[in-house]
């Protein structure tokens, strides 16, 4: 570097072209034989739309400035990237523009790729796989035979959206406020089709316990999202067989908080909208000739049409009656005049009576005997919520993962044989005007053998395609062995490489994403091949990044920012061409409202370096961003201060014979290193820790203003100022790759050293850390011990300072301790918990 250069953006993208290139693998091969201990960095695949957005720039500054850091820190960094490539926008856009999805796509995925290079984020590229490509949607076809193998797949009919025009189904967000289709525009009705269902409930405890279990310090909102999504496990659900005058119909999933009397139901209630109550009805609004069989006791039980809300719970649309159990089914039943049985003994209600082998029985005991025996002749049993549904996968549409099941005229769904997936999607040259359904209507695609027959009539192929949150919910799985041609991973790698310790996304991707991707790892854990069922450590959940909008007040028409005029010191402002008043919010950004802000403009002005800074300065990861250009201002001129540090740095040393008083400069040293010590434990423990990167970045900032304070005696006698500079450049580095490169090589003096060879800098260990002293959670003293002390302290020692302590010795007057918790935070800080009981009145020795 030329230490009288002024670092302009022309400069800044002189640097980043030299460095990029260098920077790209370097990674890999600095890593190559590391058999330190790993940390997987994973942030959310993106669907490839062709061009990032400021959303992506953030999530994927987090995701790289993090992997660095724990390269740094001497762990072996697992840092994937991919490509979540099916679902509606990819076939929507070949159909509106009459392309070849995967052609669309794949020149997607390389303009994207192209875009996240110029970020220089350090991806393993090694890694790399599309969800759209066989190699992938062949393995996610091998784990929906799986679960279909173990009961957890099944099909039944549902309420559907349906296009009379366009001949297929639509999604709710393909329908507009009027109930049209957005794409030709006819009312949508109402139908009910078959479709396939994975039985996401049958792991539902599993999934609300596992919460309890995962290190939820700084993710305590997911989870919270997690636990309402999944709801209070309350009850279990059972499968009836539905049949009309003995002919299998479908299955009915019905829940029940009170199993342990099903031998006493006497009927079942449906509400109107359910799919059940488009069969003939009489006029009691009993199903003629539609029954549902009791799989425990072979019971047909009538099925009636009910409108009354009081029957149902809130979010259910059936009702499994118990009369037994429940006076509202037994004054339903009275009415109806219908048989029930008594299950509850005369003699103490809580003892079952006429109930099969669980004759006797406290209700307790049955409640969890008679789930597991319902598991056993597969009729349900999974304990769950009333609230939580089964995933329905099924997409009629063409772009997503064929579901490998052939229907035969015989046998009904067949699973295709493992030895025969992929089951790929028969090739479309045209897609031009064409609707979803009719691209997989394809007569020798849809021609298939059924594998456990050789009927005439022959086999057809399952239309529908899987959900791409199917796709999703394994592909952390996959980049652990992306390669593998014989199974989905190799169990050894999986063992090896999970859980994945920090995973960064969207929030509003925790829930449903986050729900399904929990399943499938406790599924497969269920069966021995992952070593822990919950897959990730710690979730960092990034904000949006917000664009300041202007709508017109009375017409809620969105304006561009040239169509405003700002009045009364720019709190306000009016459109330009009508004076009418204007709102101005900050709102997701998004084309229609005119807030958006194009990422490789930015990048193409101020640098990659500048660009991510400035995304990840000032606010928290996890709040929203209000972006705009004023932040960046201060970006730029903390690079050119940082730059002119190390000029002054270079024109000192090359000055030489530049004295200073030895005491002086003893007290300069012990300062610096003082302010070194505590800049790196700030900045480690929040990158390590808190993920507030944004206060890491303030603590860089800060240290950069101390050293420019020191004097050029200093500087040119100070080994303490050599190391602090150099510490602050590593440190740098993880944010701001290309740009710390040279700072590091100036520096240096040298072209060929790279700081990413470097080493976090430590905490010495005589620096002092604070040892944190709380009385029921709340902060009363802070007392310095030595780093190299404060990691073998004990409950005892802690207690023994603290108790030495007037700020202690006062809070405790008259307090009676009843539990001490020690938590080390190891390299930052310790905690002692000391939890009392409330002070007493010493008059009359009563708590106060």
């Amino acid at each position: 570097m030329k230490t009288t250069e002024k670092l302009t953006n022309e400069k800044r993208k002189e640097i980043e072209n030299f460095w990029k290139g260098r920077l790209l693998n370097h990674h890999k091969s600095s890593q190559a034989n590391n058999a330190n201990e790993k940390f997987y960095v994973l942030s959310m695949f993106p669907y490839p739309s062709g061009n990032l957005h400021m959303g992506h720039v953030r999530v994927y500054a987090i995701s790289d400035t993090m992997a660095r850091f724990y390269r740094l820190n001497g762990k072996h960094v697992i840092h994937p990237m991919g490509w979540d490539a099916f679902g509606l926008p990819a076939e929507n856009a070949a159909i509106e523009r009459g392309k070849v999805p995967h052609k669309w796509t794949k020149a997607n995925i390389q303009s994207m790729k192209r875009q996240m290079e110029s970020l220089c984020c350090s991806f393993d590229w090694d890694r790399e796989f599309t969800t759209c490509h066989p190699d992938y949607y062949k393995w996610t076809q091998f784990l929906f035979l799986e679960l279909y193998k173990r009961g957890l797949v099944y099909r039944k009919k549902a309420k559907v959206h349906w296009d009379p025009v366009d001949k297929t189904v639509l999604a709710d967000e393909q329908i507009d406020e009027e109930g049209r289709s957005w794409r030709s525009g006819a009312l949508a009705e109402i139908k009910y089709l078959e479709q396939w269902y994975i039985k996401t409930t049958a792991f539902a405890k599993n999934l609300l316990d596992g919460l309890d279990e995962v290190d939820s310090g700084l993710w305590r909102d997911i989870v919270d999202l997690q636990k309402h999504w999944i709801g209070q496990i309350e009850g279990v659900k059972f499968d009836f067989r539905v049949q009309k005058n003995d002919e299998k119909l479908d299955v009915l999933s019905l829940f029940s908080k009170t199993p342990e009397f099903i031998y006493g139901a006497s009927h079942i209630l449906v509400k109107p909208e359910h799919y059940l109550a488009l069969y003939d009805q009489a006029t009691d609004g009993r199903l003629e000739g539609i029954t549902a069989l009791n799989p425990f006791n072979g019971n047909k039980l009538p099925i009636f049409v009910e409108k009354s809300a009081e029957y149902f719970h809130e979010q259910l649309d059936s009702h499994l009656a118990i009369p037994d159990g429940n006076h509202l089914d037994e004054k339903y039943a009275e009415k109806h005049h219908l048989c029930y049985t008594k299950v509850r003994s005369t003699h103490d209600p809580n003892i079952l009576t006429n109930s099969g082998h669980f004759e006797g029985l406290h209700r307790k005991s049955a409640f969890q005997a008679i789930s597991e025996y319902a598991k056993h002749i597969n009729a349900g049993g999974q304990m769950t919520s009333a609230k939580l549904r089964d995933w329905l996968i099924s997409r009629q549409r063409y772009w997503g993962t064929p579901i490998p099941i052939i229907h035969c005229p015989k046998q009904g769904p067949v699973p295709v044989p493992y030895e025969e997936l992929p089951v790929k999607l028969p090739e479309v040259e045209n897609f031009a005007g064409r609707s979803a359904a009719s691209l997989l209507n394809n007569a020798d695609w849809l021609k298939a053998r059924c594998s456990n027959c050789t009927c005439e009539e022959g086999g057809k192929r399952e239309t529908d395609t899987m959900d791409t949150f199917v796709d999703s919910s394994w592909y952390f799985l996959r980049f652990l062995d992306p390669k593998n041609s014989f199974q989905p991973f190799s169990k050894d790698k999986v063992m090896a490489g999970m859980p994945v310790d920090l995973y960064i996304g969207g929030k509003e991707h925790a829930t449903l994403h986050l729900y399904y991707a929990r399943f499938f790892t406790h599924f497969l854990c269920s069966l021995g091949i992952l070593p822990h069922p919950e897959p990730f450590l710690n979730i960092l959940s990034q904000g949006m990044v917000m664009g300041q909008t202007f709508k017109v007040e009375e017409t809620g028409k969105y304006l561009r920012s040239d169509e405003i005029e700002f009045i009364e010191n720019k709190k306000n402002a009016i459109e330009k061409s009508t004076g009418k008043p204007v709102e101005i919010k900050w709102e997701k950004m998004s084309k229609s409202k005119h807030n958006g802000a194009d990422p490789q403009v930015i990048i193409d002005e101020f640098g990659a370096d500048a660009t991510r800074l400035c995304i990840l300065a000032n606010v928290a990861p996890k709040s929203h961003r209000h972006w705009n250009l004023d932040v960046m201002k201060g970006i730029l001129h903390w690079q050119q201060r940082i730059w002119r540090l190390i000029g002054d740095y270079l024109k000192v040393k090359h000055q030489g014979n530049i004295k200073i008083d030895e005491a002086e400069l003893l007290k300069f040293n012990l300062d610096i290193d003082h302010k070194r010590n505590h800049i790196v434990k700030e900045v480690t423990f929040h990158m390590g820790k808190t993920f507030l990167l944004n206060t890491a970045l303030s603590r860089l900032q800060e240290f950069t203003s101390f050293l420019k304070k020191c004097p050029e005696g200093v500087i040119a006698n100070s080994s303490n100022f050599e190391r602090a500079l150099k510490d602050l450049i590593v440190m740098l580095s993880p944010f701001s790759p290309c740009f710390s490169s040279e700072l590091y090589c100036g520096f240096r003096n040298r072209g060929d050293v790279n700081v990413f060879d470097e080493t976090w800098p430590p905490v010495d260990n005589n620096y002092e850390l604070p040892l944190i002293v709380k009385v029921n959670s709340k902060e009363v003293c802070r007392i310095p011990v030595q780093k190299d002390r404060i990691d073998d302290l004990n409950v005892e020692e802690c207690y023994s300072f603290a108790t030495k302590n007037a700020e202690y010795q006062k809070k405790m007057k008259n307090r009676e301790i009843f539990d001490i918790k020690l938590t080390k935070n190891f390299g930052y800080n310790i905690e002692i918990n000391i939890f009392v009981k409330k002070p007493k009145n010493i008059k009359n020795n009563e708590e106060t």
